[in-house]
């Protein structure tokens, strides 16, 4: 069975920003959440990406609470 999964992200504002990260790339994920200042949760997902001799860090932040269970999942999906 032959599979390729990526993880795309795109900006719904801006049909000209998106990247597109194969799974086979990617070599370790990490999520954290930092507090501002006015007491809001930021959640900080980083992709570090391996391409030849090439690497590659990638971090995905965004202050909605609901996006932590977007961000494990694909968490577990590379474990």
């Amino acid at each position: 069975m032959v599979s390729c999964i990526r993880i795309i992200w795109y900006l719904t504002s801006s049909k000209d920003t998106n990247l597109s990260l194969g799974y086979d790339c990617i070599t370790r994920t990490d999520k954290k959440v930092m507090f501002l200042q006015n007491g809001a949760a930021k959640y900080i997902l980083t992709l570090k990406a391996l391409r030849g001799n090439a690497r590659y860090e990638f971090q995905f932040c965004s202050v909605n609470e609901n996006i932590h269970a977007i961000f494990d999942q694909i968490i577990k999906l590379h474990k």
